[in-house]
C-alpha cells in the first residue's frame, strides 16, 4: 500500500500540497477518500479538483486551512 512517503501525486497537487503547508503553524494531518484517494493509489481519471476528508487532526487545524468545522461552537 502506498503511504504519504512513497505516494507519488500527479500535478497539480503536490505543488497545491505545498502550499498550503507551507501556510500552516503545525503538523495537520487530512484522512481523505474520495476521488483524490482513487486517482492517488489507482490512477484512475477524475474531472473533479476537490479533495474530500473526513477527518483533520487537530480539529483546530480547520480554522487555519479556512474549512468549516461542525465541532467548533
Amino acid at each position: 500500500m502506498a503511504t504519504a512517503s512513497t505516494l507519488s501525486l500527479p500535478k497539480p497537487w503536490p505543488d497545491f500540497l505545498k502550499a498550503v503547508d507551507a501556510q500552516l503553524s503545525q503538523e495537520v494531518n487530512l484522512h481523505c477518500l474520495g476521488g483524490f484517494v482513487l486517482t492517488a493509489l489507482y490512477a484512475v481519471p477524475r474531472y473533479t479538483g476537490d479533495l474530500d476528508y473526513i477527518e483533520i487532526v487537530p480539529r483546530a487545524a480547520a480554522n487555519e486551512l479556512d474549512i468549516p468545522n461542525p465541532g467548533r461552537t
